[in-house]
């Protein structure tokens, strides 16, 4: 996301949602400098900030977690998300959702099936999790899987450039 200000110093960003959202769908805005990662109430959300440069590029993220429903169109489904992909860095941010059960343990492999990374998932739970792969160190496609706490897992392909 760019922010671009005609002058330095104390701005806000305000954004809201329209249409019609699931409810169990979210929103946030993630400031990297502040370290923040606020979410989005009632479809409107604003954040006060010092502007340091008149743009800004990279600062600020946008997390959208889109709650797929399951066949029977009522309760969420397991879903992983990466993103920011391609990824430039061997950090790779994702959003993991479960109706029931809660992100155990993550392992990343090469496109030849090479272990590069593998780590577990703090414990206090939540969607939005960081994970840093010092083994991904070559460009190409490499394959993150995570794992529940109930057994269940999911893989998501990604991308480094």
């Amino acid at each position: 996301m760019i922010v671009t200000a005609q002058v330095k110093g104390s701005t806000s960003l305000s954004l809201q949602t329209e249409g019609k959202w699931n409810p169990l769908n979210s929103v946030a805005l993630i400031d990297t400098k502040e370290g923040k990662t606020l979410l989005m109430k009632g479809g409107q959300l604003a954040h006060n900030f010092t502007l340091d440069e008149l743009r800004s590029e990279g600062r600020f993220l946008l997390a959208i977690n889109h709650v797929k429903l399951s066949a029977d169109g009522q309760s969420p489904a397991f879903e992983v998300k990466a993103l920011g992909n391609p990824v430039t860095a061997p950090v790779i941010d994702l959003l993991i959702s479960h109706p029931t059960a809660m992100a155990k343990r993550w392992r990343v492999v090469d496109a030849a099936g090479r272990e590069t990374g593998q780590g577990s998932f703090s414990a206090s739970g939540g969607l939005q999790h960081r994970l840093t792969v010092p083994g991904m160190r070559n460009t190409g496609a490499y394959i993150v899987q995570v794992v529940m706490d109930n057994g269940e897992t999911q893989q998501v392909r990604i991308l480094k450039n």
